[in-house]
């Protein structure tokens, strides 16, 4: 029996195309609000969501690769136990820093951004979700298991607006007053 490309899963369709499901609910933002809060999933949403598990657990790299995720750095610090990191919910990333600026953009001031630097080596589950051009292909995006645990390397914080521009527009860059660059070890 021939393996079914991920891509051509129900399961990877809902999730990237965050596509209405039951209850017309956005597939991928409930799973992970579910998943991040600990609100059981109802037999349809969770058939999926170890469908999805399951073409992660299948896809290990196949060389060491940094991915990076941009977020809010109130999202992470409740995340962290001492050096270790725990994400409850699935985790979106790329594997190009570039691609990930414009994540940075919000309406909101003076907030304090977050940009994981995840280091992984080969054999670590990340799926490739570009593998479909009907997608787009742009975003570069891996995507990591829900419960994927992390060891802290380092945070450098950056308070200067130009330092931040590195890693974001320097627009989006006006609307934070710091950004914290996590260097994260993939751990399981």
């Amino acid at each position: 029996m021939t393996k079914q490309p991920a891509h051509l899963s129900e399961a990877f369709r809902l999730y990237k195309a965050n596509s209405p499901f039951e209850d017309q609910l956005c597939f991928a933002d409930h799973v992970n609000k579910c998943l991040a809060l600990g609100v059981p999933l109802s037999p349809l949403f969770k058939d999926q969501v170890e469908e999805l598990n399951r073409l992660i657990l299948s896809a290990p790299l196949q060389s060491d690769k940094t991915l990076f995720r941009a977020t809010l750095d109130a999202y992470v610090k409740p995340l962290i136990k001492g050096n270790r990191l725990v994400y409850p919910a699935f985790m979106s990333t790329a594997d190009d820093e570039a691609s990930i600026k414009r994540h940075f953009s919000t309406p909101f001031r003076n907030l304090d951004g977050a940009l994981l630097r995840i280091e992984c080596q080969a054999g670590t589950h990340a799926l490739d979700m570009e593998t479909d051009a009907s997608f787009g292909g742009h975003e570069q995006e891996f995507l990591l298991t829900y419960g994927a645990e992390f060891e802290i390397i380092s945070i450098d914080q950056i308070t200067d607006k130009h330092c931040m521009a590195e890693y974001m527009s320097g627009l989006y860059a006006n609307n934070y007053s710091l950004l914290k660059v996590y260097t994260l070890r993939h751990l399981k």
